[in-house]
């Protein structure tokens, strides 16, 4: 056997089996590692029914129109009713990334029985979910992804004129809560009560203020805890993505109700990582996922609030 089938050999037959079988372990322990610092997937229902060869995911909406009449007799034709059907599309959009490691790497590893370095496989997982957090939230214009807190043909609610302005920072908290009464009840109100709300997100700065803030009642209660004790089915959460943004003034909140049939994430497919490719002397293992962004079938479910500048 000549030098360069032996060399080429030994590497693809014993550092390629073992790097298979360390990835193998890689795989399964990136799938039970924990990620809190990512909030979107605790903001909206992630769908994943989209096949992962799809291009686009389209929907179809369905509006209905007509009205009954009283009286009139049988003699005259009665108004006709009827659905108007249109189609929503969204392109489906790749994440990647990738990590390797060098021919002497590999090499090392085999000869001591050493793990490989599972760092690398760690921060290409990360790093996508990271985007895909990023992309939930805020979308992307450049490749047409909608995002959470940035939705179009949603309702907005002004904050309400205060006695000194209209800031959280300088309202009473009885007028504070007066703003989060508004915006809870604006998609209920333009629905006449087809919609409801049962998730308010804002950012943590917001929210901390409304844990500190007292309210001014007997019991000395937070406006948070008596927003709450008011209103149980509607939870607050919080993102740092709600902060300051080029998509609109201040701080914004976000009032929806959080079901799938109103508003969902679209991931076609989850992180997964590739067989590994040799390429001149490294073995590389390319990653990627693929996302829709945000699918909002009601977008007058959603109403914003901007500008409380609560500090």
């Amino acid at each position: 056997m000549s030098l360069k089938n032996y060399n080429h050999e030994y590497f693809d037959a014993p550092a390629n089996a073992f790097l298979r079988r360390e990835l193998e372990y890689v795989r399964t322990k990136m799938y039970e590692t924990l990620f809190p610092q990512f909030q979107a997937r605790s903001l909206v229902t992630v769908n994943h029914e989209v096949p992962n060869w799809a291009e686009v995911d389209t929907f179809n909406v369905m509006a209905e129109y007509g009205e009954a009449k009283l009286g009139g007799g049988y003699t005259t034709a009665p108004p006709r009713v009827g659905v108007s059907i249109s189609d929503v599309s969204a392109g489906i959009k790749p994440i990647t990334a990738a990590y390797g490691w060098s021919l002497t790497e590999l090499r090392k590893s085999v000869a001591t029985g050493r793990r490989l370095d599972q760092l690398k496989a760690r921060v290409a997982r990360t790093v996508v979910e990271q985007l895909i957090d990023q992309t939930i939230m805020l979308g992307s214009s450049a490749e047409g992804l909608a995002g959470l807190f940035l939705l179009s043909g949603t309702n907005t609610q002004a904050p309400l004129t205060g006695a000194v302005d209209d800031t959280w920072a300088n309202k009473t908290s009885d007028e504070v809560i007066a703003d989060l009464n508004a915006l809870k009840n604006k998609s209920v109100n333009v629905s006449k009560s087809i919609y409801s709300v049962d998730t308010i997100a804002m950012c943590t700065l917001d929210k901390q203020f409304l844990e500190e803030r007292r309210m001014r009642d007997s019991n000395n209660t937070s406006i948070l805890d008596h927003f709450r004790g008011v209103n149980p089915g509607i939870e607050i959460k919080d993102s740092i993505f709600l902060e300051s943004n080029t998509g609109w003034t201040g701080t914004r909140i976000m009032a929806y109700y959080n079901s799938p049939e109103f508003i969902e994430s679209v991931i076609p497919q989850e992180f997964e990582q590739l067989a590994p490719q040799t390429v001149n002397y490294e073995t590389v293992i390319n990653c990627h996922a693929r996302i829709a962004g945000i699918r909002l079938p009601h977008p007058k479910s959603v109403t914003y609030m901007d500008n409380v500048q609560s500090s």
